[in-house]
């Protein structure tokens, strides 16, 4: 699968500083010499996840698979990500919770059911449905700017496989998860954070390239 990161690369600069004095007996010449290196900025995001699986799956297993993301870079970032049952008909009958106590929504992406979890996620999360683009949709998106060393809300905590009234049968399956970053900027100048969908506007326009 493919990553997809921008990185912004800063020449490594170094200035002289000349001193010059002169002793005029001997005609010499003192040199003074300081260098000043400007490091390279780079953006990089980590899955942090908690997950602890079930001992054994019962017709209704439960457990812990809580989902962030951190930035481990030294520049702002936008995250995306993308989440996947490795088996269709498990997803059908799979739900997430964004804690131990809240409710179950179906993990099930379809957004014309009002039980969808993508439309019930946390704050600051959104879904976009693969009908806006290949590129775009698909992901869930943090459409906060991310600072280095700052990490997302968690996008799901808990995830119940219902087995009652399936005729699939009790089976072994992944849930795949994976981030992307975007650097972005939070300048005067272009302020994608100051914007209702700057994470949108970021995304659309780096991924039009």
């Amino acid at each position: 699968m493919r990553r997809k990161k921008i990185f912004i690369t800063t020449a490594v600069i170094t200035l002289a500083v000349l001193t010059v004095i002169t002793a005029f007996a001997y005609f010499t010449k003192v040199i003074n010499t300081r260098d000043n290196s400007v490091t390279i900025g780079y953006d990089s995001v980590e899955i942090v996840e908690e997950f602890v699986p079930p001992e054994k799956q019962t017709e209704i297993t439960t457990y812990k698979k809580a989902v962030s993301v951190k930035n481990n870079g030294t520049v702002p970032c936008y995250a995306r990500v993308y989440v996947e049952f490795s088996d269709s008909e498990i997803c059908d009958i799979s739900y997430f919770a964004q804690s131990e106590t809240g409710s179950y929504y179906s993990a099930s992406k379809d957004s014309a059911n009002p039980d969808s979890y993508i439309i019930h996620l946390p704050e600051n999360w959104i879904f976009v449905p693969e009908s806006e683009g290949e590129k775009l949709g698909g992901y869930y998106y943090y459409t906060k700017v991310l600072a280095p060393e700052d990490s997302t809300s968690l996008l799901f905590s808990h995830v119940k496989t219902d087995y009652t009234g399936s005729e699939i049968g009790i089976r072994q399956y992944d849930i795949i998860v994976y981030a992307e970053s975007l650097q972005t900027v939070t300048s005067d100048s272009v302020d994608h954070s100051g914007e209702t969908d700057g994470w949108r506007t970021a995304w659309t326009e780096f991924l039009a390239d």
